[in-house]
């Protein structure tokens, strides 16, 4: 190797020095390259148990005799209008006649009467054309109305006349409020902008209710002037319950609570409204739903599950049930029990139910209309429980499949090929006998006999369509045999792959050995991981040493350095030397 002549050249004994360490460090390289080659090994491995773990999950799913992919079941029923039913795993396979008498009903009740009699008016049609409403917060020139408002109007309930002008009344809301404190009229008016109408209201249910008016403001509201002597509104169940014009008034400080089916439901009059207690009844235990219903004017309960039971009401604290409400724990409509039989016309076995969804052998059936009058009649409805084949299948293929791509992996890892240059390369698993063995101990699982079958019974896969091909890849070959086998005698079929010398059982034995905790996978990582540390240890001495080397390096390249720039200056020197010595020699 020359050495650069260049006095003080650092870059020189850089160079210098990285090639000879290059040299130095070849171990190192090859042991690095060799890590690599170890870390991708125990990928490789990772990738093997990442095959085999979902064969050996579905094997241990096909083995499980409590949720058995053999145990699906389909259900269907002729006439789904009338019944209906789905079949849980294992339930019992066979055909059900269904005769329904009588279908399962709730219990109901409602208000025994009306709860506002007081007589009212409400507008008989929209007071604004179209979807506009009335804004009661502006003036009577301003809120709306489609011609301008004069004049007064005159309520008579009985206790005198009050008159109300318009004009004295800076808002719509203002003219409305002066008439419901007004205790002379005796009536209360207000607007509904969901239907767009107005409503007047006399506050007493013995009281008559006379309009009349002076100019046009009732029938610009779309309310005949005249006496009403009955109720045809109902009641507003978003104002606060001593406001609510009820038969049975409710004061202001009047508050309670009552039980409905032993759920206790507490109200205040000064807090909570008609709707608001409704909506706490539905939400609470009580197992039932309450609407009013304004037309009727009542409040009705219906019971959230069919049957005979009764709604039990019990007021707690005050009449807010029985005397506002009007409702009677006497007077209510008792549900029904489902009435039917199951393959039979026999009225002796007749069957009932409280509700109209029940299960019977693992099969859940939902009635949905009654078929017959008489359980002579020859009419019926036809629930059909029987295996669920496609379910069945797919699970089949989905294994067979797994199957395939595990030995297929391994046959590839496991290959020496000759390349193009007449090298050749080993895969990964070449040579490991251990590995070869688990793909033909797989293969052998799947095409030997099943032994302890009933007789009779096939005990080889091919006799039930499961075949191989010439790359030794497993199917169904033969979908028609399969379906026959399954139709036949499912449980021979489920037999050769969960007994106790089954496929599935075969498949779970050998690879729990490779996959599990400490197995053979998890070992030869370790081992492998042993390697990779040592070899990481060794390096990391050599990267010491080599650090020692290259410093060693620089100090004998720079003293060799350090002389030839010495020699070169002493040669300098003997040159000018001669050069003089010539020039005298010459001169003289």
């Amino acid at each position: 190797m020359n050495i650069p002549s260049t006095s003080g050249s650092s870059s020189s004994i850089d160079t210098l020095v990285a090639q000879y360490m290059a040299i130095e460090r070849r171990p190192i390289v090859r042991l690095q390259r060799d890590q690599a080659s170890l870390t991708m090994r125990s990928g490789m491995f990772s990738d093997l148990k990442g095959k085999l773990d979902p064969l050996e999950d579905l094997a241990d799913e096909i083995i499980d005799t409590d949720a058995s992919v053999f145990d699906t079941r389909t259900a269907s029923s002729d006439e789904e209008t009338e019944i209906t039913a789905t079949a849980e795993e294992g339930a019992a396979v066979g055909t059900y006649l269904f005769r329904v008498k009588q279908l399962a009903t709730a219990t109901t009740m409602k208000s025994t009467v009306r709860l506002n009699t007081a007589p009212s008016v409400t507008s008989s049609a929209q007071v604004v054309a179209g979807s506009e409403t009335i804004d009661t917060s502006k003036s009577f020139d301003e809120a709306g109305f489609e011609n301008t408002i004069t004049g007064s109007i005159t309520i008579k309930t009985g206790g005198g006349n009050a008159k109300f002008d318009v004009a004295d009344y800076d808002s719509v809301n203002a003219f409305m409020t002066a008439i419901n404190d007004d205790t002379t009229a005796g009536a209360t008016i207000y607007y509904n902008d969901t239907n767009d109408h107005f409503v007047i209201e006399a506050d007493d249910p013995s009281a008559s209710l006379t309009l009349s008016q002076s100019g046009n403001l009732l029938t610009e509201i779309n309310i005949a002037p005249g006496a009403y002597s009955t109720n045809t509104t109902g009641l507003q169940t978003d104002v606060l319950l001593y406001k609510e014009n009820f038969d049975t008034e409710i004061g202001e400080s009047d508050s309670g609570s009552f039980k409905i089916n032993g759920a206790e439901i507490e109200w205040d009059a000064d807090e909570d409204t008609l709707g608001e207690v409704i909506s706490r009844i539905n939400s609470s235990s009580a197992g039932v739903t309450a609407f009013y219903e304004d037309t009727l004017d009542r409040i009705f309960l219906s019971s959230n599950t069919t049957g005979s039971e009764d709604i039990a009401l019990e007021d707690i604290s005050g009449t807010f049930l029985s005397e506002t409400l009007k409702l009677d724990s006497g007077v209510q409509t008792q549900g029904l029990d489902a009435k039917f039989t199951i393959n039979s016309s026999d009225s002796g076995d007749e069957i009932t139910k409280s509700s109209n969804t029940f299960e019977i052998n693992g099969v859940s059936i939902a009635l949905k209309a009654t078929n017959i009058t008489d359980y002579t009649e020859s009419t019926y409805t036809t629930v059909t429980v029987d295996e669920d084949q496609s379910a069945i299948t797919s699970k089949v293929e989905d294994f067979l499949s797994k199957f395939n791509t595990v030995t297929d992996y391994i046959r590839t890892k496991s290959a020496v090929t000759e390349n193009s240059s007449g090298t050749y390369t080993r895969g990964a698993l070449a040579g490991q006998s251990t590995y070869r063995s688990l793909r033909m101990n797989l293969i052998n699982a799947m095409t030997e006999e099943v032994t302890g079958l009933a007789s009779g019974d096939p005990n080889y896969l091919s006799g039930i369509g499961i075949t191989f091909d010439n790359n030794l890849h497993a199917s169904i070959s033969d979908a028609d045999v399969f379906s026959e086998a399954l139709s036949d005698d499912p449980g021979a079929v489920e037999a050769l792959f969960n007994s106790t010398d089954g496929v599935a059982t075969k498949f779970k034995a050998l690879l729990e050995t490779f996959t599990e905790d400490d197995g053979i996978i998890e070992s030869t990582q370790d081992v492998i991981s042993d390697q990779i540390e040592r070899s990481e240890d060794q390096v990391d001495r050599l990267e010491d040493r080599m650090a020692q080397r290259e410093t060693q390096l620089r100090s004998q390249f720079a003293a060799m350095q350090q002389a030839l720039n010495l020699i070169m200056m002493q040669q300098s020197f003997m040159q000018t030397i001669l050069g003089t010595m010539n020039q005298t020699l010459y001169s003289d």
